[in-house]
């Protein structure tokens, strides 16, 4: 994916990461949600901590530092 979009241009560069982010961020909310109301079980650390947990703040991460990439670059832009 990151190789892929070296070579497109901004708008098509949102629209890949956001076709390959959005399941990811779903997947790990519906497991997180399903945790907290459980309905369904997440595999756990040793600790005990659901990893579904670290897969929902990860991929949120991920997000969010895209959002700010892809606003500080349409800024240089000019757009």
């Amino acid at each position: 994916m990151v190789v892929i979009s070296m070579f497109l241009s901004a708008d098509k560069q949102k629209k890949i990461f956001i076709i390959f982010w959005l399941p990811i961020i779903v997947l790990a909310l519906i497991g997180s949600i399903g945790e907290l109301t459980n309905s369904m079980q997440c595999p756990r650390t040793e600790a005990g901590t659901p990893k579904c947990y670290f897969s929902a703040i990860y991929s949120a991460i991920i997000g969010v530092l895209a959002w700010f990439y892809f606003v500080r670059k349409d800024s240089k832009m000019g757009k």
